[in-house]
């Protein structure tokens, strides 16, 4: 419980008198209502108890410790059954037939009158209750059984003098150091929910040892508002859980004194971290001098950030910056499963990916079935999201909204592993805004992907707008990418730039800015829908794929039909248009001359229907058929078109659209 970790309950007892009621004198309790307890320690000598009455009408009393440790109670009242039972009973039952009875209650045990919290539990032996109100020792191992109850007044704690303390019996203390003097704390299964580092801070300004101790348990951490200075905090336990209380009031305050990490999470040996969470807080530093990361997660599966913040809190400054190679918020080093939700990282390098360090069965570990939602990022000098080398990505998925600003780029990803490859890779809804210069004083890109090695495999950019002043999309060694959606706002530079390693490449409502340029070089159109307005350096939709390695004008893998280059086709003779006789649907030829013909063609049967033509005199499916133009499956299973006109050249252009075998 984050409040109220100690809770008793009692009945006093009153006497029915008339219509009216009495209440029962709390004076016996030397309390008084709604505030803390004003006299001596009273409360502390009761226990709830199976607490029975035999008049008609019961008061209950609730006494608990609030977040200062002090004692705190209220009464409510309402008429009762005779006898009367309480949650959470002690052992014995006392009956009660005045207030003042409850003097008589048996007290729990006060450690302060045993040599050591040993001494107290061995003299209870296997149930009770014991309350820490006063410093005690631990001068040996110790199992708390589960039917022994430890609660603590402020004033109590417990030196552990490095052994190790396993509690399994109800345990309930405020938000202040109980806890001391190195050792280990063992929650036994349910015995609480979460910890505190409150309960291992000794005052003296620096939470470092709090906080591991506490991550330590492997119980829930929960870091109530407040700032928390410290140097280092490693997340090594499976499960592991971390939650503030909100973004700006769980802050993680971070104070390095070399080039260090500030969160880690990874396993204590070379095995995956599974299933823990880090939630609702902000990690700040103060300083801007050493190299440091924010949060460093290493192999992890299963895992989850949501809603973090991390910033500087330097007066002129507010970028997680420092070091010769740039200060990072978030680094992702390999595995699957891990989602990133509702991060606001201002860093000089938001974002990074790079290899998971562990490998399996000898082959490199990237980042696999990842999810990141809602990241607003803020970059100086390097990009927003870095791809490092060495990193395979496979189903890789960034979405919500992302919003990037400053940086030299958006996303970098220079890649140069051959195996294993990446693949189902999906961005959507990124705009990127005040773009920086890079180290040469040229503009970057919003997304700069290149895989020298091997290739990317299904690359989908969806809903991209690009920034002002830079540079739109780049792609090298990409099979089956998409560009969806996509607004490039400059007018000066480049809306896109892809080669023939590119294939096939899909543009769907796309729109660069008049003035911006595009180069696509290498590939054959298979569609194409242009902007019916003028001025865009990019199609509106547009399909372009890699041209077959023998016949220049076909494209080699399209799944929307292909389109061949137009032709020059002398006075008798012929030009082959598909490397086999794979052709099927809709085949439409236009000359320069103006004439046209649509057919249906039926592939390896040769048959090709005509559907229509503007002269019936220029065309003709039947070989070496005089004047005219003629398209036909020769015996060697190619489709071809003919020149038997007096044009010389003939200038033909032809599309296919429709269904198709492999023309490989």
């Amino acid at each position: 419980m984050r409040a109220c970790s100690v809770v008793f309950t009692v009945l006093l007892f009153g006497f029915f008198i008339g219509r009216g009621d009495a209440r029962a004198d709390s004076a016996a309790l030397n309390l008084v209502e709604g505030k803390s307890n004003s006299g001596a320690n009273v409360v502390n000598n009761y226990v709830a108890g199976k607490l029975t009455g035999t008049n008609g009408f019961e008061d209950i009393v609730t006494i608990k410790y609030d977040e200062r440790g002090e004692l705190e109670w209220s009464k409510e009242y309402h008429p009762g059954e005779g006898r009367q039972n309480v949650p959470d009973a002690a052992t014995t039952s006392q009956t009660l037939d005045s207030p003042t009875a409850l003097a008589d209650t048996t007290p729990p045990e006060s450690a302060g009158a045993y040599s050591s919290l040993n001494a107290a539990v061995n003299a209870l032996a296997t149930g009770g209750s014991i309350t820490i109100d006063s410093p005690t020792i631990l001068n040996a191992d110790l199992v708390i059984p589960p039917k022994m109850r430890v609660s603590f007044a402020k004033s109590g704690s417990i030196n552990l003098m490095g052994k190790t303390l396993t509690i399994n019996g109800p345990f309930q203390a405020g938000l202040y150091q109980v806890f001391s003097g190195g050792g280990k704390v063992v929650f036994g299964h349910g015995v609480v929910k979460e910890v505190y580092p409150q309960w291992w801070y000794d005052g003296g300004g620096d939470y470092t040892g709090a906080l591991q101790a506490a991550a330590d348990t492997g119980i829930k951490v929960y870091l109530a508002e407040g700032t928390y200075p410290f140097t280092a905090l490693k997340i090594h336990n499976q499960y592991a859980n971390i939650s503030g209380a909100g973004v700006g009031k769980a802050i993680l305050q971070f104070m390095p004194s070399s080039d260090s990490t500030a969160v880690l999470v990874q396993a204590a040996t070379a095995i995956p971290i599974v299933r823990g969470s880090i939630t609702d807080l902000s990690i700040r530093t103060y300083d801007t001098t050493h190299t440091k990361i924010a949060i460093n997660m290493v192999d992890t599966s299963e895992w989850n950030l949501e809603r973090i913040e991390i910033n500087c809190t330097s007066v002129t400054n507010s970028i997680w910056t420092g070091g010769y190679a740039g200060s990072v918020g978030i680094q992702f080093n390999g595995r699957e499963l891990t989602s990133a939700h509702k991060l606001y990282i201002s860093a000089d390098r938001p974002v990074v990916i790079g290899p998971c360090p562990n490998m399996f069965l000898g082959v490199d570990i990237g980042l696999d079935h990842f999810s990141g939602i809602d990241w607003y990022l803020t970059a100086k000098g390097y990009p927003n999201i870095e791809i490092l080398p060495n990193t395979p990505i496979s189903n890789f998925n960034l979405g919500g909204s992302q919003a990037w600003d400053c940086g030299t780029y958006g996303l970098k990803w220079y890649n140069d592993i051959s195996f294993p490859v990446s693949f189902a890779i999906h961005i959507s809804n990124a705009r990127w805004e005040q773009r920086e210069l890079d180290s040469t004083g040229n503009p970057g890109w919003m997304f700069d992907i290149a895989y020298p090695s091997s290739n990317i495999r299904n690359v989908l950019l969806e809903n991209i707008t690009s920034a002002q002043n830079a540079n739109g999309i780049r792609l090298r060694n990409v099979m089956w990418a998409t560009i969806k959606n996509y607004l490039y706002p400059d007018n000066t530079l480049s809306s896109l730039d892809v080669d023939q390693t590119v294939y096939p490449l899909i543009l769907e409502n796309c729109f660069g800015e008049w003035g911006s340029k595009s180069s696509i070089v290498g590939l054959t159109e298979s569609l194409l829908i242009p902007h019916t307005s003028t001025g865009s350096s990019l199609p509106l939709n547009a399909v372009y794929d890699k041209p077959h390695p023998s016949m220049d004008n076909f494209a080699l893998e399209s799944a929307y039909g292909i389109q061949g280059k137009p032709i020059g086709i002398t006075s008798d003779s012929a030009v082959a248009i598909t490397p086999n006789a794979s052709l099927f649907g809709l085949v439409s030829i236009t000359t320069a001359a103006s004439a046209s013909v649509l057919y249906f063609a039926k592939g390896t049967s040769g048959t090709l229907i005509e559907i229509a033509h503007s002269d019936p005199a220029w065309f003709s499916t039947a070989k070496d058929h005089p004047g005219t133009i003629n398209t036909y499956l020769d015996a060697d299973n190619k489709w071809y078109i003919q020149n038997k006109t007096t044009l010389n050249p003939l200038n033909v252009s032809w599309q296919s659209l429709g269904l198709r075998g492999s023309f490989q």
